[in-house]
């Protein structure tokens, strides 16, 4: 029995109905692994005509949207599914960097001066 639960109902024993009879979903059916097989392909217009790699045709049509000043928001949520989040670089403190007191006090000598 769960810790939470002391009258030990509510689990599948009680509600059959959410059992899920088949079982974790498959990788193969996930968002990202539509989208990879969708754009591994390549695009038939309704003619028949082969247009080329799908990905290609996509990433086109995107630099051509945000050249004319076009939203590509969804065009970083669609790669951030496809290729994963970029990490954040650390930015590295150098020996050249601002010392903060110095400029604390170089900043009040001038406040002084006025």
């Amino acid at each position: 029995m769960a810790k939470g639960n002391k009258t030990g109902k509510g689990g599948f024993k009680d509600n059959p109905g959410n059992i899920n009879t088949k079982g974790q979903p498959l990788k193969d059916n996930s968002f990202k692994a539509i989208l990879e097989r969708l754009l591994a392909t390549d695009y038939i217009d309704k003619g028949g005509k082969n247009l080329g790699n799908t990905k290609d045709l996509l990433v086109t049509a995107w630099i051509a949207h945000a050249l004319q000043g076009g939203s590509v928001g969804h065009l970083r949520e669609l790669l951030d599914r496809i290729e994963g989040k970029m990490p954040l670089p650390i930015q590295e403190i150098s020996d050249d960097a601002i010392d903060l007191k110095e400029l604390r006090n170089t900043l009040l000598e001038i406040q002084d001066e006025k």
